[in-house]
């Protein structure tokens, strides 16, 4: 159907976002499936993809990414393992993509990217932009402020805050469907960018330090002790663990932040988001 995500600030003041984009049906005709062998593009492609369009969005939403620690996390396994290698042996498509994240990274002057994997169960907050296409009746939305009153209500934010709701562009959504479709064309100049965003339903209110009520806020509401023992069983890491397991890398992310006595460091903070 399409990807979404979330962006928020853990050590920097960032406006807490959301953004949703419908893949068009030369993509979807694209996509390999049971009934469709012979698709150019797989589903962790996608993924890819919707990680790009994660990135583009943090670069609307947080301009200045100079020295910035960056943290992406995904429920797709393959795609962040992508990321942490910057490479890719066998998908054509998402070697195209992450030369695209590459020249961003460089263009922006931001720290490497540090992805990583969130379990399907705190993925509930992208689960519904990204799905909310068709998958559900109530998390069908054609209009996008009805959307974002519907997401309000769903993941409402400390101190009344309200969610801002970035739109992908015309120009840059098309660039990266045409490395999705056509990837080693070269036909696009991915150090300048065209317009990346449009806002919607205002502003918002920046805020730092929001980790631990998206961790508790998000999971799906049916999970329970039964279904956490079973995650378990199945080797799936448990929420005690994955917790300590961001916490681990936050922590020495900030340590690297930490100015050495007198010099001041140049690591000045970072911006987490989820897809």
């Amino acid at each position: 159907e399409g990807i979404g995500g979330v962006i928020f600030g853990m050590t920097d003041d960032v406006v807490p976002t959301v953004f949703r984009f419908e893949w068009p049906e030369e993509v979807k005709r694209q996509l390999q499936t049971e009934n469709n062998p012979n698709g150019t593009i797989t589903n962790s492609d996608l993924e890819m993809a919707g990680l790009v369009f994660l990135w583009l969005m943090i670069e609307h939403v947080a301009p200045k990414l100079y020295h910035k620690h960056i943290v992406l996390l995904s429920d797709n396994s393959p795609s962040v393992a992508w990321i942490d290698k910057m490479a890719s042996k066998r998908s054509v498509p998402a070697g195209e993509l992450l030369r695209v994240l590459a020249r961003r990274l460089c263009a922006t002057k931001a720290c490497p990217i540090t992805p990583l994997h969130i379990p399907g169960r705190h993925n509930r907050i992208s689960d519904i932009p990204s799905r909310s296409f068709g998958y559900k009746r109530e998390w069908h939305f054609v209009n996008d402020s009805d959307f974002l009153t519907f997401f309000n209500s769903q993941f409402p934010l400390p101190h009344k805050q309200l969610w801002q709701m970035c739109r992908p562009s015309t120009k840059i959504s098309s660039r990266i469907c045409h490395s999705l479709l056509m990837p080693g064309s070269g036909t696009h100049d991915w150090r300048r960018l065209p317009t990346l965003a449009t806002n919607i339903g205002g502003t918002g209110s920046s805020s730092r330090g929001l980790w631990n009520w998206i961790l508790t806020s998000t999971q799906e509401r049916s999970h329970t002790t039964s279904e956490s023992e079973h995650s378990r069983s199945l080797g799936q890491p448990s929420d005690k663990a994955f917790t300590e397991t961001v916490n681990r890398l936050l922590a020495e992310q900030l340590a690297r932040q930490s100015p050495p006595l007198d010099r001041r460091s140049p690591w000045l903070g970072e911006v987490t988001s989820i897809r």
